[in-house]
């Protein structure tokens, strides 16, 4: 019965269609959401590949001078090279590893800084009216609050910790490139 009435009215039918979709700016937010989650994760990751980098390599060479052994006291004697050797191995990968987080922490950081400005000016193009002459008055509504929180909430993880500013990639990676090579130059005669 509702069939034959949904033929004779072609649109009843497309009327009854609802497009469940998210508009382009909810799929931005979410995006930014997400991006924002990762960088949280990147960030503690960075920062703690950085310490265990810099860590192992300060005990690894204090403990390559015969007459000071702390690690020894976490691994047993590391007067033996191949355990000696698994803390340089592990302390290696550590700063290769932090620095790779630091660089896709830096390229998802400029994939959100995309995002924060083309949503930015996205709610501002819709707060703003413009009356006949061409003058442009701020409306009396206030963006979504989900937008505000997901924009602010960018704007504070896009540094890494302990470094603020735009040179905390650099300074990470700077600091696990030279942890790996005072570590190299101090223990090259323990191989």
């Amino acid at each position: 019965m509702m069939s034959e009435a949904s033929e004779k009215m072609p649109g009843l039918r497309e009327s009854a269609k609802i497009d469940y979709s998210p508009s382009p700016l909810e799929e931005s937010l979410r995006r930014l959401e997400r991006l924002t989650r990762s960088l949280r994760v990147l960030g503690l990751l960075a920062f703690l590949s950085t310490v265990g980098c810099i860590g192992l390599s300060f005990f690894a060479a204090l403990n390559s001078s015969h007459s000071i052994n702390f690690l020894g006291i976490l691994v047993g004697t590391l007067q033996d090279k191949k355990n000696y050797g698994v803390a340089f191995v592990v302390s290696l990968f550590l700063g290769g590893l932090a620095f790779a987080i630091v660089v896709f922490h830096e390229s998802l950081r400029r994939q959100g800084e995309t995002l924060f400005e083309e949503i930015s000016d996205e709610l501002e193009w819709r707060v703003q009216e413009t009356d006949h002459l061409g003058n442009q008055a701020i409306a009396e509504e206030r963006p979504d609050l989900r937008a505000r929180i997901a924009l602010r909430s960018f704007t504070r993880t896009t540094d890494l910790p302990l470094v603020p500013g735009r040179f905390g990639p650099a300074i990470y990676a700077g600091l696990n490139i030279l942890s790996i090579l005072a570590e190299l130059w101090i223990t090259k005669n323990i191989f």
